[in-house]
């Protein structure tokens, strides 16, 4: 080959690597690329005619590019000697000074021998020299550099920058740089706490490395160590160090200062060493990649559409030396996707079988081989598209993840799938990833930015058929039984219940049925439906069983059990059955029976067992109102769940059907009778009668009884009786009131009945005595006498200036009442002196008062006459007069003289006068 021809293809090859990574203006020429990857020129030369002739063909895709084992991708060296600050072998000198100048508060330290490094100042060193930089040995003394140090590989000459921090915060590292444009870069540092003195007192440092933009020195990405504690023992290597990784973006621009600042503005505790400070691209530069090659047909994913494509973020990784998938890896410019996932020949670390008839729940694992000579571990993830999706994302497409150590040769180990019930039968992919890191395989897409392999394999599933159950409604109790060929594939399932299973042979008759599961009401008691798709199904009577042919792809059979509905019936009952009220009744919110009373019904005819089932009253017209009913429900068969006042209820529909019955009974008033006597000291005695009970027995004025127990709308009915003692009710006259009430009263008033408002009611029978006669009778003696006199009756005249003969009445006099009668003198009178008087009642016993001129008595249920007899008192007079007077002989005669006066005021007839000798008489 010409130097002009080897000439154009390094340069078409160099821009085949920066166009793939992303990366422009990195020196990578052919000879750098041959000596790198330790092949001859000429195989270089026979695979880069490969690409060129693949470049030109019309519609060819990316050239695969073999990798030898052996090869190995430098860094992108940006910081001074690749970032690592080079080595310095055992001094003097034991310091140098960094080359790049960091300005802000901190400045070179100065390179004499066992000079002390001042504050805000820094050095480049090594272990070996680390020594001088500190009197006190807790000072940076045998710090080993990051690369080195035992029992980590390296040597005591890897150099590292010493700092001893300052009271102000400032950079003490910084490099210009120039980046791609739109590329992600990784700016990375490792840092230590320099100081190993136990109990050292004092502010641990914090660092900081950032990107700025040369532009406008706008920082675009920052990241710290966080404050690194003392070690408080012995150095011993790379493990002693902590790292500080940002990822950015680069953006529009090119120009850029990478920076490194303390954040810890003490004395104490502040001292510290930087090493390894890198930015690199997430792909390092000049490592060929490898992809994915499963099918890829267009962005984002669907069945047999993958992400594998550069432009749909497909899997891709960096390829590294010794880390392999089996024992080889191929490079692409981009997947070399297809149907079949076949477009990279180097696949070979997975033995994925070409058919699988999966089954759920089983374990389903295929072996991983990995040739792994790095000297670290490496990871392996592997995937499956399970639901042949596109993706690997959904629950259970995820292996766990498998560790192999660096070692010579290959070695295997198995990836393990529980297989889940997403699963769909047909063509899908599996997918492996390797990597040196096991967070860049724990996604099935982008980049691994540390190496590895990637590779896809096809893999056929069974076809299923998919059983699923659906019931009406929902919430059914029923479970159910799906079988395939006479294989359980899901028991006891209710509503949204099913359950699979693979068939790989197509053509082959498929039977299908559900069986009543438990618990379960009977199949009988449903109406069953069965459709599939993907098969034209034969249903067997009843649509419980069914057969097809199966095809070459899934088929999906739904059996749907509607449960045959049930009655739900209200019935109204009311006590009493007359009481007037109306109701509305409801089943479910929907009015099934209006305004009816005692007996009155409604139903719904159509109630799916199982459902929520709700019952209710409603007042309808007229109704006093549900408040004045206490109310029970009761629904036989069911379990209720009442509502407030029982006036609700809410059951879960039994597979049977349910009457329910509201009774309303009307909450009871109180009918009280009371007793009224007129007079109210009347004797009479009386029993009063609620509903044909005495409720108060022998009572008079003002006695009462009640009944508390009278239901409204009911016929009541109050009575009095005749009591002990008692004058006969005909000797009262009776009224009957109750106020509140539309009374029809028995006869004389004695009884009556009314229906019972919703209100408490009282009675009261008032018997008033029928009154009677007082006659007054006048008689003189004589006869003839003149005297004329006034009679009265409780004080009231009934005769006036009567004489012989004369009379007069009072006609209103109560029975039991105290009568007092009297005579007064009338006109002309001679005065009641005149006269003896006798006071005499027949019908009564009177208590006369002196002279008998008046008198009282309680007057009997009876009339009564009474007579006073007034006897006139002659004023008769009569003179004795003897002459002489004196003493008297024997012999002597005696003159008497008689006079009789007659005063009247009557004539005074068969008068004996005598004369009674004295005893001083002697004869």
């Amino acid at each position: 080959m010409s130097k002009r021809s080897g000439k154009f293809f390094g340069t078409w090859f160099d821009r085949q690597f920066r166009s793939m990574l992303g990366q422009a203006d990195l020196p990578i020429s052919l000879p750098v690329i041959a000596a790198r990857y330790r092949v001859r020129l000429l195989s270089w030369l026979m695979v880069v005619l490969g690409a060129t002739a693949a470049l030109l063909a019309p519609a060819a895709q990316a050239q695969v590019i073999p990798i030898p084992v052996g090869t190995s991708c430098g860094n992108l060296a940006t910081a001074e000697s690749g970032g690592s600050f080079g080595t310095l072998a055992a001094g003097p000198p034991f310091t140098r000074d960094l080359q790049i100048p960091p300005g802000g508060a901190y400045a070179y330290g100065g390179a004499a021998a066992n000079a002390l490094v001042p504050e805000a100042r820094y050095v480049v060193t090594s272990q070996v020299n680390s020594a001088p930089l500190h009197p006190s040995t807790a000072h940076w003394h045998n710090l080993p550099g990051h690369a080195g140090g035992a029992p980590d590989p390296g040597s005591t000459t890897d150099g590292y920058l010493a700092v001893n921090g300052s009271t102000a915060v400032g950079v003490f590292y910084r490099q210009d740089i120039s980046l791609v444009a739109n590329q992600n870069y990784r700016l990375s540092m490792f840092a230590i706490n320099a100081i190993n003195l136990v109990g050292y007192n004092g502010t641990w440092p914090n660092l900081r490395i950032r990107l700025v933009r040369a532009s406008d020195n706008a920082v675009i990405g920052f990241s710290d160590t966080g404050a690194m504690p003392d070690k408080e023992g012995a150095f011993v290597g790379p493990s002693d160090w902590s790292q500080a990784t940002i990822d950015v973006n680069s953006g529009a621009a090119t120009a850029f200062r990478l920076e490194v600042l303390n954040l810890t503005t003490s004395l104490g505790d502040n001292d510290f060493a930087i090493d390894d400070v890198t930015i690199a691209p997430l792909l390092q530069a000049g490592c060929p990649i490898d992809f994915g090659d499963a099918p890829d047909t267009g962005a984002g994913t669907a069945q047999g559409n993958y992400q594998s494509l550069l432009a749909d973020n497909g899997a891709r990784h960096g390829l590294v030396a010794g880390l392999f998938l089996g024992t080889t890896a191929t490079a692409e410019l981009d997947a070399l996707q297809n149907a079949t996932a076949t477009g990279d020949t180097g696949d070979d670390g997975a033995t994925v079988p070409a058919n699988l008839t999966p089954v759920i729940g089983n374990t389903f694992s295929f072996p991983v081989t990995v040739s792994n000579t790095t000297g670290t571990n490496a990871f392996v993830v592997a995937y499956i598209d399970w639901n042949s999706d596109g993706d690997f994302v959904d629950a259970g497409e995820q292996s766990g993840t498998l560790t192999y150590a660096s070692g010579a040769g290959a070695t295997s180990q198995n990836a393990s799938f529980t297989i889940p019930s997403i699963v769909v039968g047909g063509p899908t992919f599996v997918r492996v990833r390797l990597g040196r890191s096991a967070v860049n395989v724990t996604s099935p897409i982008g980049i691994a930015a540390d190496g590895g392999e990637v590779e896809d394999y096809r893999i056929v599933l069974a076809n299923r058929v998919t059983l699923n159950k659906v019931v009406v409604p929902a919430a059914d109790a029923g479970r159910f039984n799906l079988q395939v060929n006479g294989s359980a594939v899901a028991t006891n399932v209710g509503n949204g219940g099913s359950g699979n299973v693979a068939i790989a042979t197509a053509g082959s008759t498929v039977t299908i049925a559900e069986l009543a599961g438990t618990p379960s009401p009977g199949l009988g008691n449903y109406t069953t439906t069965l459709a599939c798709t993907g098969a034209t199904v034969t249903p067997v009577a009843g649509n419980q069983s069914g057969t097809f042919t199966m095809p070459g792809a899934d088929v999906n059979c739904t059996f749907t059990n509607t449960r045959t509905p049930r009655t739900v019936t209200v019935v109204k009952a009311l006590v009493p059955t007359a009481d007037p009220g109306r109701f509305d009744l409801q089943i479910n919110a929907a009015t099934v029976a209006s305004n009816v009373g005692n007996g009155g019904s409604g139903s719904n005819a159509a109630v799916t067992p199982g459902t929520t089932v709700t019952v209710a009253e409603l007042v309808g017209t007229p109704n006093p109102g549900l408040a004045n009913y206490t109310t029970t429900l009761n629904c036989p068969g069911a379990t209720v769940t009442p509502g407030a006042g029982n006036r609700s209820g809410s059951f879960t529909m039994p597979d049977a059907n349910v009457t329910c019955t509201f009774t309303n009974t009307r909450i009871p008033r109180t009918v009280t009778v009371v007793k009224a006597l007129s007079p109210v000291a009347d004797a009479g005695r009386f029993n009063l009668q609620i509903n044909a009970a005495t409720v108060a027995s022998n009572v008079g004025n003002g006695g009462s009884g009640s009944n508390a127990a009278v239901t409204p709308g009911t016929t009541v009915t109050v009575a009095e009786l005749a009591g002990t003692p008692n004058t006969g009710l005909a000797n009262y006259t009776t009224t009957l009131n109750c106020p509140g009430a539309t009374v029809t009263p028995g006869a004389g008033n004695q009884s009556g009945s009314f229906t019972m408002p919703d209100a408490n009611v009282t009675c009261t029978f008032t018997n008033t005595r029928i009154p009677r006669t007082v006659t007054l009778n006048k008689t003189l003696s004589p006869a003839a006498d003149a005297g004329r006199f006034d009679l009265q009756v409780n004080g009231s005249t009934v005769a006036t200036n009567v004489g012989n003969g004369g009379t007069g009445s009072a006609t209103t006099v109560v029975p039991g009442t105290t009568v007092t009668i009297a005579e007064l003198a009338g006109t002309p009178s001679v005065g009641l002196s005149g006269y003896a008087t006798a006071l005499a009642c027949t019908g009564a016993t009177v208590v006369p008062a002196a002279g008998n001129q008046s008198g009282t008595f309680t007057m009997p249920d009876a009339d009564v006459s009474c007579t006073f007899t007034n006897t006139s008192i002659v004023n008769l007079a009569v003179t004795k007069t003897a002459t002489p007077t004196g003493s008297y002989l024997p012999g002597q005669p005696l003159n008497y003289s008689i006079v009789v006066t007659n005063n009247g005021p009557g004539a005074a007839s068969s008068i004996a006068v005598s004369d009674t000798v004295p005893a001083s008489v002697t004869v």
